[in-house]
């Protein structure tokens, strides 16, 4: 009984927890999107070939 109570409290806490994980990961992927890494370079290049 002990045991089946503290996994519906593990259960309920991952649910509540998921949300804010999943906006984290939509945020990372939002910060890659429009600040993608390795521009630096091409920046670079694009000035030399000018």
């Amino acid at each position: 009984m002990i045991s089946m109570a503290y996994d519906l409290a593990k259960i309920s806490m991952t649910a509540l927890m998921r949300p804010a994980f999943d906006a984290g990961v939509a945020l990372t992927r939002l910060d890659e999107c429009w600040f993608p890494r390795r521009t630096e370079p091409v920046r670079r290049i694009i000035s030399i070939e000018n």
